[in-house]
């Protein structure tokens, strides 16, 4: 692991405003999302309750059109009911975990989920 790379990360994203590259096949939506989030102006930041919904209905979409790409499977008799298929990754982990009720956190930070990992900071 490289300390001094994680030291000067405050660095790069504080005073050259370095953000995160997506990866190719991250949803166009949950990049939008993201970068609507690091905006350099705090007033244009989405409202954690703005995120929740937007996350919320990325979901909803992710899972639908999942659902429809794949054909049913053929049923054997008495078998039960094939499970949809899955959201991206991290998609269903955070509105999961952000839609559950919890407990305000005690110190600052604390109840915070870790982001997903991206491929590079610019």
């Amino acid at each position: 692991m490289c300390t001094l790379c994680y030291s000067l990360l405050p660095r790069r994203v504080y005073k050259k405003k370095a953000r995160p590259i997506f990866p190719l096949g991250v949803p166009q939506q949950y990049a939008a999302l993201a970068k609507a989030c690091w905006d350099n102006d705090p007033p244009s930041r989405p409202p954690f309750t703005q995120v929740l919904l937007r996350l919320s209905e990325m979901l909803t979409s992710f899972t639908t059109a999942s659902a429809q790409a794949q054909p049913p499977p053929a049923a054997s008799p008495g078998a039960a009911p094939a499970a949809a298929a899955p959201a991206p990754a991290g998609v269903a982990a955070a509105v999961g975990a952000a839609a559950a009720p919890a407990a305000a956190p005690s110190t600052p930070g604390a109840g915070v989920a870790a982001a997903a990992p991206v491929a590079a900071v610019r």
